[in-house]
């Protein structure tokens, strides 16, 4: 074999060990390849980089005023963003539909178009692969009551995440979380009728 030929069959080794070592596999890895194919969001690459959330500006930097979100991914900081935290947009018809249409983006492949969760007949094909992944039933009582009385801890679920659910706030601007809000509301509304509605 030439010494052209050695090289250039050295060079394709190491240029597909090298596609191996991008997608974060060791080219010698005996790893299961379906664990790359993994439905866990929590376990998710992808989570892990929102989970850092921002970093401090350097030195010198000036404030383009840009929203930054003062409570971590705790219980106590949830109830604290309840308590703090009301929703800042009026509830009509054009913010509904915003909420409707980020809802069916985002939420909606786990927890239903009608946020029925475990019950609900029309999720994303992905929970119906793993259904581990389903999520909550936003029109149970008393999570309708929390977006109803304290839409800050709903808010807060969508900004930071909880329990298997990752944060929304790369995806969704502040105001658009909070028109998702006024639309979870809505859909507990539906499923928790009041007699005064009529």
């Amino acid at each position: 074999m030439s010494q052209h030929r050695l090289m250039a069959a050295v060079s394709l080794i190491l240029g597909l060990s090298g596609c191996f070592i991008e997608f974060g596999i060791p080219g010698d890895s005996d790893r299961n390849w379906t664990a790359l194919n993994r439905l866990d969001m929590e376990d998710s690459p992808a989570l892990e980089a929102q989970e850092k959330g921002y970093g401090q500006p350097p030195v010198g930097t000036i404030s383009t005023h840009q929203y930054v979100y003062p409570f971590a991914r705790t219980p106590e900081d949830r109830k604290k963003a309840g308590d703090q935290l009301k929703n800042p947009l009026p509830l009509n018809r054009a913010n509904l539909e915003l909420g409707r249409e980020k809802y069916d983006v985002y939420c909606a492949v786990c927890h239903g178009a009608d946020g029925l969760g475990p019950v609900s007949n029309n999720r994303g094909r992905v929970t119906e692969r793993a259904p581990q992944l389903t999520g909550a039933n936003l029109a149970d009582e008393r999570l309708y009551t929390l977006a109803k009385d304290r839409p800050g801890e709903i808010f807060h679920v969508i900004t930071q995440g909880n329990l298997i659910m990752g944060s929304y706030s790369s995806q969704l601007e502040p105001l658009e979380r909070w028109a998702v809000v006024h639309w979870v509301r809505t859909l507990g509304r539906a499923q928790n009728p009041n007699p005064e509605d009529g």
